[in-house]
C-alpha cells in the first residue's frame, strides 16, 4: 500500500476488539520509531506503554491493551516537529492494519506522564491506543464522530491559496495531490487549522487558531501532521525540495500564525 492509499484509509479509531498485537509487529515498530526525524531537528521520546502495567486509561477507548507516547523538550515548533513523527508512526502502524486515535485531553494524564517519565521542562503533547480496530463502532465512539461531523472535510479552496489569502489554488494546480493528503488528516476536534500558501515555488504553512488554549496548541501538533503528509506525498512523486523558516510576513486575513515553508 503506498502513501497515498494509508493516507486515504486514515481514519481514528476508538473501538478495539482486544487483540494482542504480535510480537515481530511491535518490535518492528518500535525500530522504526527510533529512527524518525523531523525537518526541525528536535529530538524526541517515543515509547510504546502497556495499558494494564502501568495502570493507562481513556473514557473513549474500549478493548485496547498498549498505548504509544511521545515527549519532547517544551521549545519552539516541538508540538509541531513532535506532531510530524507521530502521525508516521500512526501511518506506519496502519501498514499493519492497527488502529490509533491522537488523544490529547481524554485520557488520565497523570499516570501517562508517570510512564513516560515527563521532566519538567518537557511536554506529553498526545497518546494514542494501538490496536486492531473492532468491526464495529461503540455507541460512544459513533455519537462522536458524528458530533464533530468526522468524515467531512473543507474543501481545498478555503485551506489553499495562491499568490495571496485571497486566490484559491487554481483546480489543476501541480501539487494538488499533496495538498489532498493534508485535506485528508486527522486533527483536535476536526478543526482542520492548516493553511497553506503557495508563492513564488515555496509553500507556506500557517495555523489558523480556532480551538483549544493558547498555552495548551494542540492545534500545532495538527500542523506537525499535515506537513508529514505534504512532504511524504512530495517523497512519492519524487518531487525535490528543502525545509526553511523564513516568514515571508505576507498579509494574511486573519490572525493565523506562520509556522514553516517548503522549497521546490
Amino acid at each position: 500500500m503506498n502513501i497515498k492509499e494509508l493516507i486515504s484509509k486514515r481514519k481514528s479509531v476508538r473501538t478495539f476488539d482486544g487483540r494482542t498485537i504480535p510480537e515481530e509487529t511491535l518490535k518492528t515498530l518500535e525500530e522504526y520509531a527510533s529512527t524518525l526525524d523531523n525537518p526541525f531537528g528536535i529530538k524526541t521520546t517515543i515509547k510504546f506503554l502497556s495499558k494494564e502495567e502501568h495502570d493507562l486509561f481513556s473514557p473513549v477507548i474500549l478493548g485496547e491493551h498498549l498505548y504509544v507516547a511521545i515527549k519532547v523538550k517544551n521549545i519552539p515548533n516541538a508540538i509541531v516537529a513532535a506532531g510530524y513523527e507521530f502521525e508516521k508512526l500512526c501511518l506506519k502502524a496502519l501498514s499493519f492494519n492497527l488502529g490509533s486515535v491522537i488523544l490529547a485531553g481524554s485520557l488520565n494524564r497523570q499516570a501517562f506522564s508517570k510512564a513516560m517519565e515527563v521532566k519538567q521542562d518537557e511536554v506529553m503533547p498526545v497518546a494514542s491506543p494501538l490496536g486492531y480496530p473492532a468491526k464495529v463502532r461503540s455507541i460512544r465512539e459513533k455519537m462522536m464522530r458524528m458530533a464533530i461531523h468526522a468524515n467531512s472535510r473543507l474543501p481545498l479552496s478555503e485551506i489553499c491559496f495562491e499568490g495571496d489569502f485571497f486566490t484559491p489554488l487554481k483546480e489543476d494546480h501541480p501539487l494538488k495531490e499533496a495538498f489532498e493528503a493534508i485535506r485528508l488528516a486527522p486533527s483536535a476536534a476536526n478543526k482542520q487549522p492548516w493553511r497553506m500558501l503557495v508563492k513564488d515555488n515555496v509553500v507556506h504553512f500557517y495555523e489558523k487558531r480556532n480551538f483549544g488554549k493558547p498555552e495548551e496548541d494542540i492545534q500545532q501538533f495538527d500542523i506537525g501532521i499535515a506537513l508529514a503528509h505534504f512532504l511524504l506525498s512530495l517523497e512519492e512523486e519524487k518531487k525535490d525540495y528543502s525545509f526553511v523558516i523564513n516568514n515571508p510576513n505576507i498579509q494574511t486575513p486573519g490572525d493565523e500564525i506562520y509556522i514553516c515553508s517548503v522549497v521546490l
